[in-house]
């Protein structure tokens, strides 16, 4: 609501701003719900909202990953158990951020069995504002990427389009940066 307000950082109106929440991107999503009229309980149906369609894009990454390895009705077979299983949605529908940390975890994941560099960035950069220790995830990715990548193509460990790899990096001192910036901390 704060951040909906323009007072972002500060959980207790009137109070000087820290750095409560662990989840850089995650309270900025929900400001838009706050954004589109939604407030108190109802919020809480844009957060679901959030999770359901987190749930969605990773049983169709599940599908994806499946179909790197399998045949389609195995792959098909794999989201199903996935998205139909009782902890999994329960996690992706309880309002948190955790739908969208495996969502970015699985697209991360995605990218790299399929070599693709620009998905890969992008998502091991939104896994690590997500969630801090996602960043762990996403540069551990992005170094096995890079390896594969150099061992796959032969190309020099140098060339400049390699260079996207190190945007995840940048991400993960995201949050620290702000925190210190807005509230003289780095600790969220």
């Amino acid at each position: 609501r704060q951040i909906a307000n323009g007072q972002p950082y500060v959980y207790n109106p009137g109070l000087p701003p820290t750095s409560g929440a662990t989840s850089f991107l995650y309270p900025y999503l929900l400001a838009g719900g706050v954004l589109l009229g939604l407030d108190g309980l109802n919020l809480g149906i844009w957060a679901m909202s959030l999770g359901a369609v987190a749930l969605a894009g990773s049983a169709y990454t599940v599908y994806r990953l499946g179909r790197l390895y399998a045949p389609p009705l195995l792959a098909a077979l794999f989201a199903m158990l996935f998205g139909l299983s009782g902890p999994v949605t329960w996690h992706f529908m309880s309002g948190m951020e955790t739908g969208l940390v495996v969502l970015f975890a699985l697209l991360t994941l995605y990218g790299v069995a399929a070599r693709q560099v620009m998905p890969s960035v992008v998502a091991a950069s939104l896994l690590a504002l997500i969630r801090p220790e996602g960043g762990v995830l996403a540069l551990l990715a992005m170094a096995a990427l890079y390896v594969a990548l150099t061992r796959e193509r032969g190309e020099a460990p140098d060339r400049p389009g390699r260079l996207w790899l190190l945007l995840p990096l940048l991400a993960v001192g995201v949050q620290p940066l702000v925190n210190v910036l807005v509230t003289g901390s780095a600790v969220a």
